[in-house]
């Protein structure tokens, strides 16, 4: 709890023990544990939505890589059997002779 080891925590309540006395005690060391429950609930949900943003986020992410692999693919496919016949008619059209 905290960085806390049992020693500690039994040496704090000691101390709040002596403090407080004997009356006030149990009423605060109840709301303190319930101050400590709260703060690990809400710790909690912050760090349950951090995970799902970063679920979101990595989701996100391999999808635009898939994308941008896609892509890439079709840039790097050969050309078109129509592509390939127009590159060669403007080839025999450079070669002909105009006019």
């Amino acid at each position: 709890m905290f960085g806390l080891g049992l020693t500690e925590v039994l040496i704090i309540a000691l101390v709040a023990f002596l403090v407080f006395g004997p009356e006030k005690f149990p009423s605060i060391a109840r709301n303190f544990l319930k101050f400590l429950n709260e703060l690990k609930a809400s710790f909690s949900e912050v760090q349950s939505e951090f995970y799902d943003l970063e679920d979101e986020v990595q989701k996100e992410f391999h999808n635009i890589k898939e994308e941008v692999e896609k892509d890439l693919k079709a840039i790097e496919k050969p050309p078109s059997k129509e592509k390939k016949q127009l590159q060669e008619n403007k080839k025999q059209e450079e070669k002909e002779p105009h006019g």
